[in-house]
């Protein structure tokens, strides 16, 4: 790689010359590079040493310029704390209102799985797949599956980055319109080894989701055809406006027979209030969740799906409202002992899913770090920078990273003018990462 770049440098000054070329920037985690250094000497480069904390803080910083500045539109990666987190409802609910702001009312969404056995050819063949009209912006969800090859990081780059991903074999090329926006959902795998095997996946804008009661959302996405495309629609979710109320019904004792002062032999489902977000998420909290099963959007959906249409259904029979009904057959308390029942099979329905490896973090790999303050990388950068040609003068001479940094302190110690403290700092702070 380092002799390829070398001869493609040489290549370029010798056609095009350096006069009105653009900053040429090398990033590299190693300081292990000498061919590259060597090729490049007499050139006016810098050899600039930086922390890998910061380095990844200044990769993120452009990954999102290209989004945002290079190609027309920010990509956004979506990741939860907890399969089932809602991503997929997040991505819908960024693309219902970019249907009518990007679109006026027409579908704009294309789904594209990513696997274990996507290829280049397979990718394009999916991205060229769209089945929304050519002349308006598509937003295109990339879903990655739990196992995916190690070469789709580099895919992901081509596409997102560089904008152009080619099949050599068949000729076929697919290239990113500046208006189409990309939305890529990062699943959970045990220890998060997926994601951190995807080095580029963790430099894009990445929105993390947590569970709580602010992320409950009491509508649901429904998705129709129109034209051969789906359109992405939201409406409310009855599920849990009717599980909340029976929930809320059970535990305040008012289907209670026994219960003095607090039964109400008139409730029913249509004359029951309705809960709030924050009271609803703690009665399916309480319901749903036990140490092997902590809380989803998928659990919550689940349970409530399969228990609504069952109370429904129950609320409509006679022997459900007529309290001296239930007397004369000696089912004295028969609403509340058959809606407890009812709860407690959707519980154990919605409890059937694959056990989840719940590995408590102190920073969840996911969760995208904060950034440091600009001011704080830019005297780094100025420190290391103004360090540097103190000792080189001209700032004509390349060194590899570390080289340059063991030569400064040498020089430092014979100048008696220069700060060896500060030298020594700095090469304690670098971590072997470069940058040309």
């Amino acid at each position: 790689m380092q002799c390829r770049t070398a001869e493609v440098v040489r290549s370029l000054e010798e056609t095009q010359g350096f006069k009105n070329a653009s900053c040429f920037a090398i990033v590299s985690s190693s300081s292990r590079q000498q061919v590259l250094s060597n090729a490049l000497l007499g050139r006016k480069a810098h050899a600039v040493n930086f922390t890998a904390k910061a380095r990844t803080q200044w990769l993120r910083e452009a990954v999102e310029a290209v989004g945002s500045s290079y190609h027309g539109r920010q990509m956004e990666a979506v990741a939860s704390e907890i399969n089932g987190g809602g991503k997929t409802h997040h991505i819908l609910r960024q693309v219902q209102p970019l249907q009518h702001s990007l679109a006026d009312g027409q579908p704009i969404l294309h789904r594209v799985e990513v696997r274990e056995t996507t290829t280049t050819e397979t990718l394009i063949s999916a991205l060229l797949a769209d089945p929304t009209p050519p002349e308006i912006p598509t937003a295109v969800h990339l879903s990655l599956a739990h196992i995916l090859p190690s070469y789709i990081d580099t895919l992901l780059f081509q596409l997102l980055v560089v904008g152009v991903l080619h099949d050599a074999r068949l000729g076929v090329v697919y290239f990113r319109r500046p208006k189409d926006c990309f939305f890529l959902e990062i699943p959970n795998t045990p220890g998060e080894h997926l994601a951190k095997s995807l080095p580029f996946v963790m430099l894009v804008p990445r929105t993390f989701l947590k569970m709580n009661a602010e992320s409950l959302d009491l509508e649901k996405p429904m998705i129709t055809m129109f034209n051969g495309a789906p359109f992405v629609q939201f409406e409310p979710n009855e599920n849990f406006t009717v599980v909340g109320k029976v929930l809320e019904a059970i535990d305040t004792d008012v289907l209670n027979p026994q219960a003095k002062g607090k039964f109400n032999d008139k409730w029913t489902l249509k004359t029951a209030p309705a809960l709030t977000v924050e009271e609803l998420y703690a009665k399916l909290e309480k319901v749903c969740c036990q140490d092997d099963s902590p809380p989803s959007f998928l659990l919550f959906s689940g349970f409530s799906a399969f228990l609504a249409p069952l109370l429904l259904l129950a609320d409509s029979w006679p022997i459900m409202a007529n309290l001296t009904l239930q007397k004369s057959m000696k089912f004295d308390g028969f609403k509340l002992a058959f809606s407890k029942l009812l709860v407690e099979t959707a519980r154990s329905f919605a409890l059937r899913q694959v056990p989840k490896n719940i590995i408590d973090f102190e920073a969840h790999p996911l969760e995208p770090p904060a950034a440091p303050a600009p001011q704080q990388l830019i005297r780094q950068l100025s420190r290391q920078l103004s360090l540097k040609r103190s000792v080189s003068g001209s700032g004509r001479v390349i060194s590899p990273p570390m080289l340059s940094v063991q030569r400064t302190i040498s020089t430092q110690s014979q100048n008696q003018d220069a700060i060896p403290e500060e030298a020594t700092q700095l090469a304690q702070e670098t971590s072997g990462a470069g940058l040309w």
